[in-house]
C-alpha cells in the first residue's frame, strides 16, 4: 500500500514539475517574442522617421509644381501609369536628394519624362525596355519640357544608382529585385509600385529582402508601394 502511495506521489510530483517547466518555458519564449517584436517595431519607427523627416517634407512641399502633372504630356500620351505613382517617386527623389535614378520593367514615356523633368535627377532607362521610336516621334512636341533622360544600350557591372524603380510590373518582384540589387548604392532605395496587385509575390519578395538584411516598408496608399533601403 505504501509503495502505491509513493509511486502515486512521485507521479503527481512529476506531472506538477512538468507543468511548471512548461509554464516557465512558455513564459520565457513569450518574453523573447515580445522583446523581439518591440525591437522590430522600434527599428521600423526609426526607419519611417528617416523617410519623412521635417526637413525633407519642407523641401518636397516647397516645389512650385507639387502634385501637378505635366498637362502637355498628358494631352499627347496615353499612359497606363497614373500621375499619383510618378508623384510619389518624384517626392522620394527630392526628399532623399537622389541624383541618379534607374527605371526598370516596362517603362512608359510619361513616367520617364515627368520624373526626369521634376525630380532634379538624371533618369536612366534601357533602350530594350523603352518605347524609343515613340519618344523620337514626340521630341519636337515636348521641346519646351526640360528633362534629363538618358537611354542606355547596356549597363556596366560597376554602374550604381541612388534609386531603382519598378513601376509598371505586377509580378516577379522578387526576381527583378535579385537582378538589379547589385546596381543600388549603399543607402539607396528600391521603389516598387502596384504591390497590391500581387500580394503573394510580395510575401516572397519580403523573404528575399530579409536575406539581404535590408530594411523595407509597405505603403498601402493608392496601388501600394514597397520601399526597400540598402543600409
Amino acid at each position: 500500500m505504501k509503495t502505491n502511495q509513493i509511486i502515486r506521489t512521485i507521479l503527481i510530483t512529476t506531472v506538477v514539475v512538468a507543468i511548471l517547466v512548461a509554464i516557465i518555458s512558455f513564459s520565457i519564449i513569450m518574453f523573447k517574442v515580445s522583446k523581439k517584436k518591440k525591437e522590430i517595431r522600434l527599428n521600423q519607427i526609426n526607419f519611417e522617421k528617416q523617410l519623412s523627416s521635417k526637413d525633407s517634407e519642407i523641401k518636397m512641399k516647397s516645389r512650385a509644381d507639387f502634385g501637378q502633372p505635366i498637362e502637355q504630356l498628358q494631352n499627347i500620351l496615353k499612359n497606363s501609369i497614373s500621375h499619383e505613382i510618378v508623384e510619389f517617386c518624384i517626392n522620394s527623389c527630392i526628399r532623399n536628394d537622389y541624383k541618379n535614378v534607374l527605371l526598370v520593367g516596362n517603362v512608359e514615356l510619361y513616367e520617364a519624362i515627368t520624373l526626369s523633368s521634376k525630380a532634379n535627377a538624371n533618369v536612366y532607362v534601357q533602350s530594350n525596355n523603352f518605347p524609343l521610336k515613340e519618344y523620337e516621334n514626340i521630341k519636337n512636341e515636348i521641346i519646351e519640357i526640360k528633362h534629363n533622360l538618358n537611354i542606355l544600350n547596356s549597363i556596366s557591372e560597376d554602374q550604381k544608382f541612388d534609386s531603382i524603380m519598378i513601376l509598371n510590373s505586377t509580378n516577379n518582384f522578387d526576381k527583378m529585385f535579385l537582378e538589379w540589387e547589385k546596381f543600388l548604392v549603399k543607402n539607396g532605395m528600391f521603389i516598387i509600385a502596384n504591390t497590391k496587385s500581387n500580394k503573394k509575390n510580395i510575401k516572397v519578395l519580403e523573404k528575399v529582402v530579409n536575406n539581404f538584411g535590408y530594411k523595407f516598408e509597405q505603403i498601402n496608399w493608392y496601388t501600394g508601394f514597397m520601399i526597400i533601403v540598402n543600409n
